[in-house]
């Protein structure tokens, strides 16, 4: 398969993106690895897991520093023109052959990013209580 995939960038002006001047710096070091996947339907999983993971850590932000939320909402419609637009940064340098199916697995990823964010908290809650039980 000769599709690119699309790299992840973060862009923050504080740990999350939104606030203060300060950079990520991440406790311990964080290193970030990713698979190149051989066929179609591993890179969709994959687009799912991105989008998947993205919603969720917003969601998980949110609930922890909900101050954020109006910050985060200013900033929606261009997140929206981000994820549909023809000619957003996104999608601007995506080579003609790659699947733009791939662009709507990353979407529904992140339609399910705020509810598996909230089952993997409930999940952690049991096992704990097990754990300490």
């Amino acid at each position: 398969m000769s599709a690119s995939v699309p790299s992840c960038t973060i862009h923050s002006s504080s740990g999350w993106g939104v606030g203060s001047s300060r950079a990520i710096n991440p406790h311990p070091p964080a290193a970030p690895r990713h698979y190149h996947r051989r066929d179609l339907e591993g890179l969709r999983k994959q687009m799912v897991g991105y989008g998947t993971g993205l919603a969720a850590a917003y969601t998980g932000l949110l609930l922890a520093r909900p101050g954020l939320f109006w910050s985060l909402l200013r900033l929606a419609p261009a997140a929206l023109r981000d994820l549909t637009g023809r000619d957003s940064p996104r999608v601007a340098t995506l080579r003609d052959d790659f699947p733009r199916e791939l662009l709507g697995a990353n979407r529904r990823g992140m339609l399910a990013g705020p509810l598996a964010y909230l089952r993997g908290r409930r999940a952690a809650r049991a096992r704990a209580r097990t754990v300490y039980a």
